[in-house]
C-alpha cells in the first residue's frame, strides 16, 4: 500500500473535548504526541486507518516503543487512553484509528493509491511489451495481449466479490455465521465493518482451524458475548474482548470502553 505524504489535521484540535480531558492526565503532553504519531503511520499505512508494520506483522506495544522512541509503559499507557476515548481500536492486534475516513480526504487518498497501482501497471506492461519485441511474433504477442486482458478480467471479478463469500467458498453455515458476526461488530461500533478487518478476521479463523476448533460455534460464541474478535469456545467469557490473545496484554480492554 502506498502512503501518504500527508494527512490533514483540523486547526481546532486542542479545543476538542477529548483532547482537553487527556491534557489534565499525567504524561498528557506524550499522550497526546503519541496520538498524532498515530496519525502519521495511519497516512504512512494509508489502509482505511489501519496501522501496522506490515499487512502480516502488526505492532506490538514495544514494537511502537522503537517507533516513537518512547518507555513501553508510556506507549501501553496512551493506548489504553486513546482506546478508552474511542480514538482507536484494536482490531485482532492491529491498531485502527476512529472515523479515519471522516477527517480525511478519503477520494484523495484513493486517487493516489489508484494512480500509484495505474503507475506500476503500466510499468509492467511497458516490460511485456518490450519481451514480445525481443522475442515473439505478431500473432504470439496479440495471443499474450489477450491473456492479459483475460486476467486483468478475472482479478477485477475476484476484487469486486466480498472477503466472506471467498473466504467461506461455499460454505453457507460459516457465510451465515460471518454476517450475524459483521452486523452485530455493526451495531457496536455504529459504522460499517471494513474490508481489512473483515480479511484480519479471517485470518484469526484460519489460526482457529488449524487448531481443530468449529468456526461457526466460535463465531456465535463471539456474538453472544459482543467480542470484538474471535476465540476458542473454551477461553469462555472471561476472555479479553480487546483483540489480543494474551490475558496480560494492555490491550485487552472491555469493549464499554470502545463505544
Amino acid at each position: 500500500m502506498s502512503s501518504v505524504k500527508w494527512i490533514k489535521l483540523v486547526s481546532d484540535m486542542f479545543d476538542n473535548r477529548k483532547i482537553k480531558q487527556i491534557r489534565k492526565m499525567p504524561d498528557s503532553d506524550a499522550i497526546i504526541v503519541i496520538w498524532l504519531q498515530i496519525l502519521c503511520l495511519a497516512g504512512h499505512t494509508n489502509d482505511n486507518g489501519l496501522v501496522y508494520f506490515s499487512k502480516d506483522i502488526p505492532y506490538t506495544d514495544e514494537m511502537l516503543s522503537t517507533e516513537f522512541d518512547r518507555p513501553v509503559a508510556t506507549i501501553r499507557l496512551a493506548l489504553s487512553v486513546l482506546v478508552k476515548f474511542g480514538m482507536i481500536e484494536i482490531i485482532n492486534d492491529i491498531l485502527m484509528v476512529t472515523n479515519w475516513e471522516k477527517y480525511q480526504n478519503q477520494g484523495r487518498l484513493e486517487s493516489i493509491r489508484d494512480y500509484n497501482r495505474e503507475k506500476k501497471r503500466e510499468s509492467r506492461q511497458r516490460q511485456k511489451l518490450l519481451l514480445h519485441d525481443l522475442s515473439l511474433t505478431c500473432q504470439t504477442r496479440q495471443a499474450t495481449d489477450i491473456e492479459v486482458e483475460v486476467e486483468s478480467k478475472k482479478k477485477s471479478k475476484e476484487k469486486n466479490k466480498d472477503v466472506f463469500e471467498v473466504y467461506v467458498n461455499g460454505d453457507e453455515t460459516l457465510l451465515a455465521a460471518l454476517r450475524s458476526y459483521e452486523k452485530m461488530r455493526v451495531s457496536l461500533n455504529n459504522k460499517a465493518f471494513p474490508d481489512r478487518a473483515k480479511e484480519i478476521l479471517c485470518q484469526k479463523l484460519d489460526i482457529l482451524k488449524k487448531e481443530h476448533n468449529d468456526l461457526v460455534e466460535c463465531i456465535d460464541h463471539s456474538i453472544k458475548h459482543h467480542m470484538l474478535s474471535v476465540y476458542p469456545v473454551e477461553k469462555g467469557d472471561d476472555h479479553a474482548q480487546a483483540g489480543s490473545d494474551h490475558g496480560n496484554d494492555i490491550w485487552d480492554i472491555p469493549i464499554s470502553l470502545t463505544l
